[in-house]
């Protein structure tokens, strides 16, 4: 993921290696071993202003979704 941060030099990525986030925002089911997948995009103010969570674990946003978001948030 630092490579990533590094090309991504105005968002800042969070992972959540504890999972406490992904059990709260309900990404875990109970007695899973991994979440679903989830992006989030955070406005600096804290307010969730894009969200994708996965039907199921190989369920990502497309590249263009993300980026179409990513332009409505800044």
């Amino acid at each position: 993921m630092a490579g990533l941060q590094v090309q991504l030099k105005d968002v800042r990525l969070l992972s959540d290696l504890g999972l406490a986030t992904s059990t709260a925002w309900g990404l875990l089911e109970p007695g899973a071993d991994s979440p679903y997948p989830g992006t989030y995009l955070v406005g600096g103010d804290g307010v969730i202003r894009w969200r994708f969570v996965g039907a199921n674990h190989h369920d990502w946003p497309a590249y263009s979704e993300l980026a179409a978001a990513l332009d409505l948030v800044k």
